[in-house]
């Protein structure tokens, strides 16, 4: 895509695509992944790191291949780990849930809020946690999460909010409701 715009995602900049193609490429401090497609605005670019970027399409329940044609949030959080803070790449699906949902007979409907999907019981009550369908429960609380930062993401966004600890304190406490 040789009009295409390179937006670099950051905590601040999120970025929503349709991905058309996924390649790798050689940057400056290593391998990277490269996603090319279209956001509302046209043609668009994002690299990043090739590890990185790979382990959170696998937590998103997606692959190179099956990335292509799907509608995906990129967004950056920042982590503190041994008492460093740096951002760490998230990527989430737009549209429709990348992991299976165990049905348990209960009444639900699927609704979406910004542009993150849940499923909501009728009786209006918080998103519940999907039930186990694989024994990684690792993943699967990972992908959870994921959902519920998006979920929070798009909330403080539709209210104006840029506090990334308040972002953060919305998407722990969604998540610790969402597992019960």
């Amino acid at each position: 895509m040789s009009n295409a715009t390179i937006v670099k995602v950051t905590v601040d900049t999120p970025c929503t695509m349709t991905v058309s193609s996924v390649s790798e490429a050689q940057g400056q401090f290593g391998p990277q992944i490269r996603l090319e497609g279209t956001d509302g605005n046209g043609l668009v670019t994002v690299f990043e790191k090739l590890e990185r970027a790979d382990e959170q399409l696998r937590r998103a329940g997606l692959d190179r291949q099956s990335v292509v044609g799907k509608t995906i949030t990129l967004h950056k959080e920042n982590v503190t780990s041994n008492g460093k803070t740096f951002p760490a790449l998230r990527i989430s699906v737009v549209g429709g849930s990348s992991a299976p949902a165990k049905s348990n007979g209960a009444a639900k409907q699927p609704i979406s809020i910004g542009n993150a999907p849940w499923e909501q019981e009728e009786t209006g009550a918080p998103p519940k946690a999907m039930a186990a369908t694989t024994t990684d429960k690792l993943a699967e609380k990972f992908a959870l999460y994921d959902r519920c930062f998006t979920y929070a993401y798009q909330c403080a966004k539709g209210a104006g909010i840029t506090d990334q600890q308040a972002i953060a304190s919305m998407a722990a406490t969604i998540f610790i409701q969402a597992s019960r």
